[in-house]
């Protein structure tokens, strides 16, 4: 379970680098359909980054491995109309 829980963070954080590509034009994301700016894209990559954080502190057992994990999730509460439309094209 525990291993399940560091992979699941992990995929986590990737899933938000799709906001950060889309922004700096690194790849065409068509799930993304809402114009994501340069700064919206850095904010992308600072919630993608703080997932890792949290599962290398969750491998080593730090008792705040929770901590950026939160700070992601507020993070990405700022960033959530262009992910809003990203799972609503999922359900298509």
């Amino acid at each position: 379970m525990r291993r399940f829980f560091i992979l699941l963070l992990l995929v986590h954080g990737s899933i938000h680098l799709l906001g950060f590509v889309k922004a700096f034009g690194f790849a065409h994301v068509d799930a993304l359909r809402l114009p994501i700016g340069p700064i919206a894209g850095v904010g992308w990559l600072a919630a993608a980054g703080l997932y890792p954080v949290s599962a290398a502190l969750f491998l080593v057992g730090h008792r705040v491995w929770w901590i950026p994990t939160g700070l992601g999730g507020v993070l990405y509460d700022f960033l959530r109309p262009a992910a809003r439309l990203f799972f609503m094209r999922l359900r298509r």
